[in-house]
């Protein structure tokens, strides 16, 4: 008789599991794009680094990076420099910051010519267009 119970109590756990544990229900929150992307979760694709990011947290383009400078405090102009964001400052001798797509910082201030770092000489050569800070 007690094996039977053991036996009813385990044919009856079996019968609970296969109903209830085995349905496939959608993970809310879990749905993805094309590209794998959790739009819910804030990622969206950024095809010029291939992945998937969150835009507010790592930029995906220089232009992202640039847009980001405008309208801030002593800042006259933004430009877009190949691969950098050029920032000038409104401060006195400020001069210029570049800007990698990691918004690490190479500060070209306003100094006499022999006194330029061969950096801020080498970014100062590239091609810029205005950002159109509105």
């Amino acid at each position: 008789m007690k094996g039977i119970n053991l036996l009813s109590v385990a044919v009856l756990a079996f019968i609970i599991l296969f109903l209830f544990g085995c349905s496939k229900q959608p993970i809310i929150g879990g749905e993805t794009d094309s590209h794998g992307c959790i739009g819910s979760a804030g990622y969206s694709w950024c095809d010029a680094k291939q992945k998937c990011l969150k835009t507010w947290e790592e930029p995906c383009q220089i232009t992202d990076v640039a847009v980001s400078f405008c309208n801030k405090d002593n800042v006259v102009r933004v430009w877009v420099c190949d691969d950098y964001a050029k920032v000038e400052s409104a401060s006195t001798g400020g001069g210029v910051t570049y800007y990698d797509i990691s918004k690490t910082a190479i500060q070209c201030p306003i100094v006499g010519s022999d006194s330029v770092t061969g950096q801020c000489k080498q970014l100062s050569t590239l091609e810029c267009t205005e950002v159109p800070c509105q």
